[in-house]
Parts: structure tokens; sequence; C-alpha cells
């Protein structure tokens, strides 16, 4: 008991801001200044960040939720042009207008995106997937259990026609694919569970028939190496020509064919051996040192 008068002359000589900070309930003076600070000085501070760090630095603390989550002021210096039109200043309204504006859930959403993708399929290179997965995920991302539910039905079949039209073989497009599947199965207060396992299994089959399809490419780019065809019926007869080019070369020695004998030796041996010498300059015989073309039955130039 002797210790309270103490312990408040104490408290007492604390500096005013940090007494106010203790009776917030924040343990921050950086927040105390923002929730004194005016709305277009907080407004310009939570732009230099992500739409979720006002979420999350409301959550910390009294201050800063007085400030920032429940003040009319600061959502409509926030959302700018995105409150546009809005009728009322209630926060909730304030903020669920500036969710619709930030994620397209304004107006009917589902039928506009389908717009959209039937627009991109007639462009001259096709549809850019990419942006249509991303765009999809960033719709899934923004729903809350609060919107239509007609909307959200008319977007199910959406989602699965783009699971069955996107290339699977593309890394890039399979990740987001993948990555919209992984969110819808998140959002199971936004989709029954009936819709959730219609997506789902939309992008499994996609996937199963890129395996597929893979498999019958590997098999058709690696053929059996057992498999074989037999000879090439171009090279056969180039072999078979070749043959006969000998054959007359081995007629033309004289006593049949030059293979039936021995081979190209034996061949060799009679168009470059025998009792004489032959040569492709041999004499006449009167003047043994005039070249002349060779003559006679074994003649090259006949």
């Amino acid at each position: 008991a002797a210790l309270v008068p103490a312990l408040r002359g104490a408290r007492d000589e604390l500096p005013p801001t940090v007494r106010t900070v203790q009776e917030s309930g924040c343990g921050s003076p950086l927040a105390l200044t923002l929730e004194h600070a005016s709305e277009e000085l907080r407004a310009r501070l939570m732009l230099f960040m992500e739409v979720a760090c006002v979420g999350q630095s409301a959550a910390t603390c009294r201050a800063l939720c007085g400030g920032l989550w429940s003040d009319p002021l600061f959502w409509r210096a926030y959302a700018g042009p995105g409150l546009r039109g809005t009728p009322g200043g209630a926060v909730p309204v304030l903020r669920d207008a500036f969710r619709r504006w930030l994620f397209h859930l304004d107006g009917d959403w589902a039928q506009a995106f389908r717009a959209a993708k039937l627009e991109a399929a007639r462009a001259e290179f096709g549809a850019d997937f990419r942006m249509l997965l991303a765009d999809a995920r960033r719709l899934v991302a923004g729903l809350m259990p609060c919107d239509d539910r007609q909307s959200i039905q008319d977007f199910v079949p959406v989602l699965c026609e783009l699971m069955s039209e996107y290339s699977p073989g593309q890394l890039d497009e399979r990740g987001l694919a993948e990555a919209l599947a992984n969110m819808v199965e998140r959002r199971c207060d936004v989709f029954s569970q009936a819709q959730v396992k219609e997506v789902v299994a939309a992008f499994e089959h996609s996937v199963d028939q890129a395996i597929l399809d893979q498999h019958l490419d590997d098999r058709e780019s690696d053929p059996d190496p057992l498999f074989d065809p037999g000879p090439d019926e171009d090279e056969a007869a180039e072999d078979e020509d070749a043959q006969d080019l000998w054959r007359a070369a081995g007629d033309a020695g004289g006593g049949g064919s030059g293979w039936a004998r021995g081979g190209a030796g034996a061949v060799a041996g009679d168009l470059l051996g025998g009792e004489e010498e032959i040569s492709l300059w041999r004499g006449d015989g009167e003047d043994d040192d005039a070249p002349q073309p060779l003559g006679g039955e074994m003649s090259f130039w006949r």
C-alpha cells in the first residue's frame, strides 16, 4: 500500500506522449502520431504500402483501429475516386464500396469477366491465359460471403473453362492455374464444397492430360530401340547397283563375275594383273616410250 503513492508519482513524471500511449493501450508513439494526424497524411502514408497493411495495422492497437479502420474521413481520402458516387458516410459501406472497386466486383462482374474471356479468345494470337488466370485469382481474392450468390454461381463455370482451355505444357500458365485452384479451395467461406470440387477437378484433369500428352510426345521422339525397321528401299537399291557395277567390271576382265571368283580382290587382279602387266598408258610395241591410252578389250576408254 505504501508503494501506490510512489508509483502514481512516478507515472505523473512520465512525458505526456508516453502517458497518452499507455492510456490508449498502444505501445508505439508512432501509432499515436498517426491517430492524431490528419486523414490526408494517414492516407498518403498508407498508399506507400499494400492494401492489406491497412487492416493489419488497424488490428495492432485501439489507436490505429480508430484512426484507420473506423474513420470515414480516412477512407474517403484513401479510396479517392473509388468511392465516387457512394452515398452515405457509414464506415462499413465505404469499406465495402472500396473493396468492390479495387477488385472489380462492382456491377455484373461475373458476366463481364466471361465477356472479356471471349473477347480475348478472338484475338489474333489467341487469349493470354496468364493474364486471364491472374485476373480470375484477383476476383476470387476479393470476394466476401456477403456478395451476390448468383454471381458466384455464374463465376464457377468460367473458372472451369479456364482450367480446360489453358496450356498445361506452359509452366507459367500451369503455375497460375494451380495458384487459382488453391485459392478457390481455401475460400470455403465463399464457395460451396461442390463448387470447390468442380474447380479443383477441372485443374487436376488438365494436369493429367498434360502428363499423357507428354508421354505420347516422348514415345514419338524416342522410338523403341529394339524395333528393327529393316533395310531402307533406297539403300537396298544402291547396294544392288553397286553389285551390278562390280559384276560388269568382272565380266569385262573375262571369265564371269569377279564376285564369283573371290570378290573385289579377284576383280582387281583381273583388271590390274594377269600374264602381262597392264597400265593405263601401255606402249603399242613400236615405241614403248610413247604413252598411249589403253586399247583392246581391257580399255577403260572404250
